[in-house]
């Protein structure tokens, strides 16, 4: 597929080989950054270091910690995830913190990068 001057793709551009009786595929992609790509592009990065730069001077709240404690120790089965957090239906949530419990525990440079 090719993508002409107005930035319309099209069929893929064939080729003659030098040996003559072989074909090559040509097939080339044209990047264009427009104004709003870049802007999309720079908003996203700079929301990425503002919020890499806010969140590495905190540490978990106290909910966090006690999410973690309920996983401790718990079986990762129907009767767990469907326990009531704070009065509401949450099992994601408690699928989350029963998967941090059991692979990085109190490791907040990495729940940080997960988020």
């Amino acid at each position: 597929m090719t993508i002409d001057d107005t930035g319309v793709i099209g069929a893929p551009a064939v080729a003659a080989h030098p040996a003559g009786d072989r074909f090559a595929l040509d097939l080339r992609v044209r990047l264009s950054f427009d104004i709003y790509t870049s802007s999309v592009i720079a908003i996203v990065l700079v929301q990425a270091a503002w919020l890499g730069w806010a969140c590495a001077r905190g540490w978990f709240y106290a909910d966090d910690l006690s999410y973690l404690s309920e996983a401790s120790g718990q079986s990762l089965g129907w009767h767990y995830l469907t326990a009531s957090v704070n009065d509401h239906f949450v099992p994601g949530l408690r699928l989350i913190f029963w998967i941090m419990n059991r692979t990085i525990g109190l490791n907040y440079p990495v729940t940080i990068a997960g988020r």
